[in-house]
């Protein structure tokens, strides 16, 4: 018997520590990678950490360098925005952050004209099926309603007692993501901190960009006023950041832009230590070709420039002429 009992303990040591070195190596090697195999996992983890946030859909993916940001204000920065993606999956995202993480100095979040209307874009909510046991939230966006008690409860029991259990099917895709460099170079990206940036430019015609309407939403708009309301009392700055099109207005109704804009400005206004960063039709940008990929994206060129023009707004805003810096040294 005292065999057994030696043995079983032998088993459960060598077992805890295997599961502890696979937790923590995975924990370490999320770091990198897409935003497909790093964002989400460093939401997830616990470990993004980071002073500045930013979300939203392809248009901030690919317009925001953090490094660049990194060295205007010396506040860390990470880019979790995800190409296709709409208002819902962003502020569901800050959330999740917010759940697993410490929170962060400001959100930076995606203030373009589609970003008030319900029609061009979606919630990609299976990119968060590997996360579903990982919070109610997200068991709830993609379970059945009576699955609560009968698979969330013990599945979280079972992530609690085995550490490891939830990288188990992430693993080849954190070492895959942990072996490639940061800054990473493809083909058509580079790609740091999650920001996907494109190299070089497209061949585009900009009189074949078809005319684009959009509207406004009053459900949209409440949720941007609700989501600016709760930061502010989390004492979280929240920029709305409105990154440049070529040529804006040769494919985008000017009275459309107005509107958008002014929604914006009105959200900033009513809320404390809430910003509108306006660079949609700044000519700094918007006449510019060669630092275009396409005509609604930036290519890596204009996203550095523009990142710098960023990291100086949020640097007035973190520390006023006069006032000491708040992050770094």
């Amino acid at each position: 018997m005292k065999k057994f009992l030696l043995k079983m303990a032998m088993f459960l040591v060598v077992f805890v520590v295997l599961d502890n070195a696979i937790y923590y190596a995975s924990r370490y090697l999320q770091a990198g990678g897409s935003f497909r195999t790093g964002s989400l996992n460093l939401v997830y983890s616990g470990d993004a950490d980071v002073d500045i946030a930013f979300f939203g859909s392809s248009r901030m993916m690919l317009h925001v360098n953090p490094r660049v940001i990194e060295q205007a204000t010396r506040c860390s920065a990470y880019n979790f925005g995800v190409d296709g993606t709409n208002f819902e999956q962003h502020r569901f995202t800050i959330y999740e952050y917010l759940l697993h993480n410490r929170p962060p100095k400001a959100v930076v979040m995606e203030a373009d004209l589609q970003s008030l209307d319900e029609r061009p874009l979606d919630f990609i909510k299976e990119m968060f099926r590997p996360y579903i046991y990982e919070s109610r939230h997200t068991f709830r966006l993609l379970a059945e309603p009576d699955g609560l008690l009968q698979d969330y409860l013990p599945q979280r029991i079972l992530r609690t007692v085995f550490r490891s259990f939830p990288y188990r099917n992430a693993i080849p895709d954190l070492l895959r993501g942990y072996l490639r460099p940061d800054p990473l170079e493809t083909d058509g990206y580079v790609i740091i901190k999650g920001a996907h940036l494109k190299k070089g430019s497209r061949s585009f015609d900009p009189a074949d960009r078809k005319h684009r309407r959009f509207l406004i939403s009053p459900a949209r708009e409440r949720a941007f006023d609700e989501l600016a309301s709760d930061l502010a009392h989390r004492g979280i700055t929240l920029a709305l950041l409105m990154t440049p099109r070529y040529k804006i207005f040769d494919a985008i109704d000017e009275g459309d832009y107005t509107k958008v804009v002014d929604v914006f400005t009105r959200i900033a206004g009513d809320h404390d230590n809430v910003y509108f960063l306006n660079m949609g039709a700044d000519a700094l940008f918007t006449r510019k070709r060669d630092i275009y990929w396409n005509a609604d994206h930036l290519n890596k060129v204009g996203a550095d420039r523009l990142s710098r023009e960023v990291g100086s707004a949020l640097a007035e805003i973190f520390s006023p002429p006069g006032s000491a810096p708040t992050c770094g040294e």
